[in-house]
């Protein structure tokens, strides 16, 4: 069966045994459907000459009661449509995307305004109905309703944060005043050992020093595709986008075609009001917490002195990012792929600039591109449109005047990304874990772009809550396992969780953040231009893929010694680097050494081709910089090469310089050569072990 997962790990016992794999069953299209030549067609008048290719997917787990079809663009918005819908036997019929007033160009231009669902009776031969309206001529595309469906809260494992002591990550060098960001490695990791005995420094996103250049901007939108998120949390509230235009007052204050849509939409129960404590009325199961969690990654309030610290969260002056909530999964249900189509659509014409989505379809259903294109129609016409919308045109703007959707890669361990993600110009995102080594459930290898955080529980072979993701989950909201008779989280409004969902916004939050520092700059870029440099801001992580580790494994449900030499080359272009990021915006340099050895490394990508022969006068580097590295001595250019010991993970800025044209200075009655400078950042990132391997 095809499912799409929520991208964090589930526990599922198996002969005493705990299988990570949190997943959601998700009923994305697949390919032709198959429909025998020899069923009846409805006596509706119309010529007998199916088209089988214009059917798009699959019948299975889709709403039973609606179509989506794809119209002829000169019928496109008359009552024609109504009329050949109604020609079929439809009920109702009516556009997927709701027509608002104002320019409609870029809906026209991504086909958009071709697609329509409409309603039949229940009990509808389905199949036969698409098959029949495949005939006609003026409908080019149908795709069958599946429904986008998270499995059940027992699934869904959490686990309880206990503030205290406990074993930290950050050690005394949390810059805001949060009390719980010593527990967050993945923001910022210093010791080797913590928070669990296979952590290493250097295990992180780099964020640190680039919040001293910008923590975030309000006018940058994250929306989180996903649960709802918890917008009263006082961790969060202050960072939740809020719609200027739009009354909590029962109408369409705004004209937006949504009624009371103050944070964002509910998609899933088509309503004003986002939720996340929901109990379905189908089911025992309730939300997990899941898109409240990947909100904190994003955008938990930073020096607010609250619980814990977001990448692009700001410095407490209300100058973080905002974060958009565009619910698709409530109460342990899913909601119909027009309803995920339209929430991509929504965050685009609201001027969302990142589309964080920690979800997907198995890997494996999908085999190509042009196969997740042919299935998934209408969702795949919402994602670009999400990219390429021209914002400007629509009184928005933003850098990029575009938008970056980023996907989680996935946790089957297969060695391909889930789709959207695996798409060649989506962002897929794959975990590693504090050891900086990929996690025992990550996708790999075809389809996935880059690496980040994304925890993991049996780090070094037992449960270790620490070595998850700690982020904010919905408060005093206590989620009960009765099937294992367990506790899976008790309220406080913090807790762990891991998998490629909490990998997914880390990218998310770095991306958001980097968009922050360009708007400061006043910089501007394509949104190609924007990928391109967040997928070359990274820290190599193949140096990590050697030998073995212990943790769960996903084949067997077992802890055993997982092989790390598949992932080499496999986990995208690297971990992903904020401060790198933010150094490739404003055009500095880059360069990357170990910690904890004497490094030699060359300055041909500084000085040029020439860089060797060239006459070093001196290096300079602030005390500042020296101590956040952990250098005993200056740092001295031998040869074209700089010979520096960093003994600490950190960033540094290095000025060097060299006389072009000569071995000495020139000037007054002397002919000589001028004295030029080049300022670069070295980032200082790992641990060498003593026999000159990585740990």
């Amino acid at each position: 069966m095809k499912t799409a997962r929520f991208h964090e790990n589930m526990e599922i016992k198996n002969n005493q045994n705990i299988m990570k794999t949190r997943f959601i069953t998700l009923a994305l299209a697949a390919s032709a459907i198959l429909v025998g030549c020899k069923q009846e067609l409805p006596n509706s008048g119309k010529p007998s000459s199916p088209d089988m290719e214009k059917i798009l997917n699959l019948p299975e787990d889709a709403d039973g009661e609606s179509l989506l079809i794809y119209v002829d663009k000169n019928i496109s918005g008359t009552d024609k449509v109504d009329s050949l819908a109604a020609s079929y036997g439809a009920l109702s019929c009516r556009r997927v995307f709701p027509q608002v007033s104002g320019d409609y160009s870029e809906e026209q231009r991504f086909g958009l305004d071709r697609w329509y669902v409409i309603k039949v009776e229940k009990g509808t031969d389905l199949e036969n109905l698409a098959f029949s309206m495949s005939a006609e001529k003026k409908i080019s595309r149908i795709q069958f309703n599946s429904i986008v469906q998270p499995v059940s809260t027992k699934q869904l494992m959490p686990r309880p944060f206990k503030p205290g002591a406990n074993t930290r990550a950050a050690g005394t060098a949390a810059p805001f005043n949060d009390p719980n960001f010593s527990n967050q490695w993945d923001l910022l990791s210093t010791e080797k050992g913590k928070p669990v005995a296979t952590s290493v420094p250097g295990a992180d996103v780099n964020v640190v020093d680039a919040w001293n250049l910008t923590a975030g901007d309000p006018s940058i939108i994250v929306a989180v595709v996903d649960e709802g998120v918890d917008y009263t949390h006082p961790d969060l509230k202050a960072n939740m986008w809020t719609n200027p235009k739009e009354t909590k007052d029962g109408k369409d204050s705004d004209g937006n075609g949504y009624v009371d849509d103050i944070h964002g939409y509910n998609f899933n129960q088509k309503q004003g009001e986002v939720t996340w404590n929901n109990v379905s009325k189908n089911t025992t199961y309730s939300d997990s917490g899941h898109g409240t969690h990947v909100a904190g990654t994003i955008a938990a309030v930073n020096n607010n002195g609250t619980g814990i610290c977001g990448i692009a969260g700001g410095t407490g002056n209300n100058d973080g990012v905002k974060i958009m909530s565009c619910q698709i999964f409530s109460g342990g249900e899913g909601c119909p792929t027009e309803d995920v189509a339209a929430a991509i659509k929504y965050a685009a014409d609201n001027g969302a600039s990142i589309l964080q989505c920690s979800w997907g379809v198995t890997a494996g259903y999908y085999r190509n591109d042009d196969a997740y294109y042919r299935a998934a129609g209408v969702e795949v016409d919402a994602i670009r449109y999400f990219e390429s919308m021209d914002r400007k045109k629509k009184g928005l703007d933003n850098p990029i005047n575009g938008g970056v959707a980023i996907f989680a890669g996935g946790n089957e361990n297969a060695s391909l990304a889930d789709y959207p993600g695996a798409l060649y110009d989506i962002i897929a995102v794959t975990a590693f874990a504090s050891d900086n080594k990929p996690t025992g459930y990550t996708n790999y290898s075809f389809g996935c772009n880059i690496a980040a955080p994304g925890g993991e529980l049996y780090t070094t072979g037992i449960e270790e809550e620490e070595g998850q993701i700690l982020s904010t989950m919905p408060v005093g909201v206590k989620y009960y396992d009765g099937y294992y008779g367990m506790e899976l989280y008790d309220g406080n409004g913090y807790g762990y969780m891991q998998g490629t969902s909490m990998a997914c916004p880390h990218v998310s939050g770095v991306a958001a953040l980097g968009l922050s520092y360009m708007k400061k700059l006043g910089k501007n870029c394509t949104k190609d231009e924007f990928k391109a440099m967040l997928l070359t801001s990274v820290n190599d992580i193949d140096q990590f893929c050697v030998g073995t580790k212990r943790t769960l494994i996903y084949s067997n449900g077992n802890v055993g010694n997982l092989t790390l030499s598949r992932y080499k080359g496999k986990m995208g272009t690297g971990s992903v680097d904020t401060w790198k990021l933010f150094m490739q915006i404003e055009g500095t340099p880059c360069l990357t050494a170990a910690v904890g050895s004497e490094q030699v490394i060359s300055l041909e990508s500084i000085f040029g081709s020439s860089y060797a022969g060239l006459t070093y006068r001196g290096v300079e580097i602030s005390a500042e910089d020296k101590a956040k590295i952990g250098l005993d001595s200056d740092p001295i250019v031998k040869l074209g090469r700089l010979v520096i010991t960093p003994t600490k993970t950190g960033n540094a800025t290095i000025t060097v310089k060299a006389i072009a044209g000569g071995n000495t200075v020139g000037g007054g009655s002397s002919i000589g050569g001028m004295e030029i400078s080049k300022t670069f950042t070295l980032v200082a990132r790992g641990v060498r072990s003593e026999n000159g391997g990585w740990l």
